[in-house]
């Protein structure tokens, strides 16, 4: 594969090529445009395994329903291989796996994903959308970072746009935020609806609920991914998606966060878990 690096738009960031000599494997680069903060965001490095997935199974009537990635090893900036497989293929619902990790490396990204139909069931949804004032009314997280002096660069943050409530600066209490997510180049579509690997750079961004139940400040942290499960539920039409992240439990330096992911037209559309861990700089 060649040095050249893809452009900036997340299609071209998660695109993927089939290796005409190797039945299953891809290739891929990552600019570092997408990076959280030093290397390609875990969600994007998931969508291109999606993508390489859905290429093998090419049923395109078979929805992402969900996707579990374990990250092994950190994918690094440049060129990487994803080799994918389709586990099993039913009528209704199928099942793939796939490894993506950076060029030269042995250890990156497993990730196993549900393809499925429609099926005739029953519908409901337990929780309610948050209550949150409407985008205007919010803060650009960017602007709030740098009144709190963060002075590293998130570039991932200029490609994901997030707002949130003036009300939830500095908070320390519940570990429980609500922010506002859209990507900032505009909503790449899928059969008329938002496509829902879209939905899988923002469900990597929850960890800002461990801050609300911290005193962030006073003890900076990084909180790289350890994994990262997300159930796609819904489709999306909106511009902006609404999230609500929940901290619900730290012990021995591990973090168990979750988040719901609204679209304030349709409803619910993804849900997902996530262990974090922490680094203190």
């Amino acid at each position: 594969m060649g040095e050249e690096l893809p452009g900036v738009g997340f299609a071209a960031q998660t695109a993927v090529a089939g290796d005409p000599v190797r039945p299953g494997r891809y290739l891929a680069a990552f600019g570092g445009q997408w990076n959280a903060p030093v290397a390609p965001q875990g969600g994007v490095v998931t969508a291109a395994a999606v993508r390489a997935m859905r290429s093998e199974l090419d049923d395109p009537a078979m929805d992402l329903r969900s996707v579990s990635v374990m990250f092994a090893a950190r994918v690094e900036e440049g060129p990487a291989v994803v080799e994918a497989s389709v586990l099993r293929r039913g009528r209704s619902m199928a099942q793939a796996s796939a490894s993506l990790r950076s060029e030269g490396s042995a250890n990156g990204l497993v990730a196993q994903a549900v393809f499925g139909r429609e099926r005739r069931g029953f519908s409901f949804t337990d929780p309610d959308a948050p209550k949150a004032p409407p985008v205007d009314a919010c803060v650009d997280v960017r602007e709030l970072m740098a009144s709190q002096g963060v002075t590293f660069a998130v570039p991932v943050m200029d490609r994901v746009e997030m707002r949130v409530p003036k009300a939830l600066q500095g908070r320390a209490g519940a570990g429980e935020s609500v922010s506002w997510f859209r990507l900032a180049e505009g909503t790449p579509l899928l059969n008329g609806f938002t496509d829902p690997l879209a939905f899988l750079p923002i469900c990597d961004m929850m960890a800002g609920a461990i801050g609300q139940r911290t005193e962030t400040a006073a003890r900076p942290y990084i909180s790289p991914s350890c994994d990262l499960t997300v159930h796609l539920v819904g489709r999306a039409t909106s511009e902006w998606l609404l999230a609500r992240s929940r901290a619900v439990h730290a012990a021995d330096g591990y973090v168990s966060i979750s988040q719901d992911l609204w679209d304030p037209a349709s409803g619910l559309v993804a849900r997902s878990t996530q262990t974090a861990f922490l680094v203190f700089p």
